[in-house]
């Protein structure tokens, strides 16, 4: 049975116990910074859960993830890592290890951060001193001698995140193909990519699905613009309000049409027809049009299945146009591993074992707030989007990606990317605001490349924003 992993709006990541911690302010924090969590909002009854963030990239951590001494799957070492400062920082940072028995002799030592070799500038058999290597994520610390393993610490890197515009103009909205920054979206939405590697989009107000290619060249293949309901070749059909796609190795597009609450298909050849719903609120099973899908929204693809949200929870699609429910299941964003796990931005992140039972993978389901740290101890505020269109992205590596509404900015809104690691660490990349503005409007969908960039469809600023991290 597939697993499946929900992403919950007002929470994090790895439902794990972990010990209340008094609030904290964030007074005195310099101009352009954010002064995150001055408060937060803890379920009735409930302690408040903490880690204060000063500025994007700068925590005070209270909880990190458990290290195991001796790292599975290697050789066990004599040698023992009792600490590591600084125990946070970004690439470059020169880091001391201290512990025993590392021995005397550089060449017969190594140095791991997340898995990730650093340069080793020093040593003694009791201290390594080493350089962080670039990208390398937060992750335990590992140190080899003569190909024997040990670890003990953990460290929290600190990313940077670079926005540039992939396509449109920010804050011009129309209805216009070409290349890059001449396109021209009106509240871009849900993203998927097809066989080929290009974008799918869907433009809510412009009532389209349009085309991203990777050089940033965008076309219209379904959808005149004009909201409607009608099958037909391409540009002659008609959507209401398109809000996410999918794609399936065939190289069809299935389309959640949102107002029309339906599931629009477009075939290679440009020919759309409805797949299933039957244009119907409500959340009825049953094959193509004989099913019922009140507002259909984020969608996704397993190779087998087409998993959409909407009211009433998640659905299940085959290709025949089967429509089953999944119970007790929901959320916002749909994201699906290679190996077929099923992650769901719902709030916090959350996955349902093989008998049923849900937990959480990370994040706080009864407290929300936009707090760094591990577990519990993270917080989410709203990574739901405006109109439940909110999406999770996933890298190669597995770590995750949502975009986070708070309303506790320094000047009133502001949203955020958070990064989730594998191992379920949350971490904020630092560079996110333009002055006391951030530089994500109305998150969409997300998606990411094979080098780790993040592309974010802003339905605010009418751009796909790429987000590099460093």
């Amino acid at each position: 049975m597939k697993k499946i992993f929900l992403l919950p709006i007002f929470a994090g990541l790895l439902a794990l116990s972990s010990t209340a911690q008094i609030p904290a302010s964030a007074a005195g924090t310099p101009a352009g910074k954010i002064a995150a969590n001055p408060t937060v909002k803890p379920a009735a009854g409930k302690p408040n859960l903490t880690s204060i963030k000063l500025a994007p990239g700068t925590l005070r951590k209270l909880v990190l993830p458990p290290v195991l001494a001796h790292p599975p799957g290697m050789i066990q070492g004599e040698q023992t890592i009792t600490g590591v400062i600084p125990s946070e920082g970004p690439r470059a940072t020169a880091i001391t290890i201290s512990g025993t028995k590392f021995g005397n002799v550089p060449s017969d030592v190594q140095v791991k951060i997340n898995g990730v070799a650093a340069i080793i500038t020093a040593m003694s058999d009791n201290q390594i001193q080493c350089v962080v290597p670039d990208r390398c994520g937060s992750g335990p610390i590992t140190v080899g001698v003569k190909g024997k393993w040990s670890s003990g610490a953990y460290f929290i890197y600190d990313w940077a995140a670079r926005f540039t515009t992939f396509a449109g103009a920010s804050w011009v909205q129309g209805n216009t193909n070409g290349s890059a920054t001449v396109a021209r979206f009106h509240s871009p939405a849900g993203m998927c990519r097809d066989p080929a590697g290009n974008i799918i989009l869907a433009d809510q107000e412009n009532n389209s699905v349009r085309r991203i290619t990777n050089f940033g060249e965008v076309t219209t293949i379904a959808g005149d613009g004009n909201q409607g309901y009608a099958d037909g070749q391409g540009t002659s059909a008609k959507f209401h309000f398109p809000t996410g796609v999918a794609c399936d190795n065939a190289g069809n597009i299935y389309v959640s049409d949102n107002y029309n609450h339906r599931i629009r298909k477009i075939a290679p050849n440009g020919m759309v027809t409805t797949f299933a719903g039957n244009g119907k609120t409500g959340h009825v099973d049953g094959r193509g049009t004989a099913a019922a899908i009140g507002y259909p929204r984020a969608m996704a693809f397993d190779g087998t299945y087409i998993y959409v949200n909407g009211d009433g929870g998640m659905r299940k699609i085959d290709l025949a146009g089967n429509v089953t429910s999944i119970p007790g299941v929901g959320g916002t964003g749909i994201v699906i591993s290679p190996s077929h796990e099923i992650y769901l931005n719902a709030g916090v992140v959350e996955y349902i074992l093989p008998d049923g039972q849900v937990r959480v993978l990370a994040g706080n389901p009864h407290a929300s707030g936009m707090v760094d740290g591990y577990g519990q101890d993270a917080l989410f505020e709203n990574t739901a989007g405006e109109y439940g269109v909110g999406g999770i992205a996933m890298d190669g590596a597995g770590n995750f990606y949502v975009a986070d509404f708070s309303t506790l900015g320094p000047n009133g809104n502001m949203t955020l990317l958070r990064r989730i690691g594998k191992d379920g660490m949350v971490t904020t990349p630092s560079d996110q605001m333009a002055g006391y503005r951030s530089l994500i409007g109305s998150p969409g969908g997300m998606l990411t490349d094979n080098s780790g960039a993040v592309y974010l469809a802003d339905r605010a600023q009418q751009v796909i924003l790429k987000i590099t991290l460093q």
